[in-house]
């Protein structure tokens, strides 16, 4: 079972979500008013975005987030979304990249689908990367940068508004 306390549906747990808190505002912490579930109550208030398997690094770049999140058995993902949003639900394990997980029904109403999936025969745990924004190389310039865990391999892939572009592989 891929999801055995069925965390990834479930915005009440901080497992398989992004949170959101503003740690200047109050101490230890205050939680922005604009977070999706503070007044819904449909969720901890804490939480930004939800329907994640293993979040292994992400990053924010000019209004967007980039989140490299490890799959379970077909897909490994990578998810780029505005930050101005919020409430995303990014499926696991209803699904795994583009593809159907554990659902008696694979109803995808609702759910914010992968940028990129990588097959996991190319990979065993995606780890998301920075983009790039420095002067050194020019090449990278924009770029989003992420690798594997097991295999080694480093990527890269533009970032253009909420998509990414072409891949480079750099292995």
């Amino acid at each position: 079972i891929g999801d055995p306390y069925r965390n990834g549906q479930n915005p009440d747990t901080l497992n398989g979500t992004i949170i959101r808190i503003d740690v200047n505002f109050a101490r230890p912490y205050a939680i922005p008013p604009s977070n999706p579930f503070v007044t819904d109550r449909k969720g901890d208030p804490r939480v930004w975005a939800y329907g994640l398997r293993n979040p292994w690094r992400f990053t924010i770049d000019g209004g967007r987030l980039v989140i490299a999140d490890v799959g379970q058995a077909d897909a490994e993902e990578i998810n780029v979304v505005p930050i101005d949003g919020g409430g995303y639900n990014f499926g696991w394990p209803i699904m795994e990249g583009n593809g159907c997980f554990e659902a008696e029904t694979c109803d995808t109403t609702g759910l914010t689908p992968p940028t990129l999936q990588v097959d996991r025969d190319q990979t065993c745990a995606i780890i998301g990367g920075p983009v790039y924004r420095g002067a050194a190389i020019p090449e990278l310039y924009g770029q989003y940068i992420y690798g594997d865990f097991c295999t080694a391999w480093i990527r890269s892939a533009p970032l253009e508004g909420n998509t990414l572009g072409a891949i480079t592989d750099w292995s």
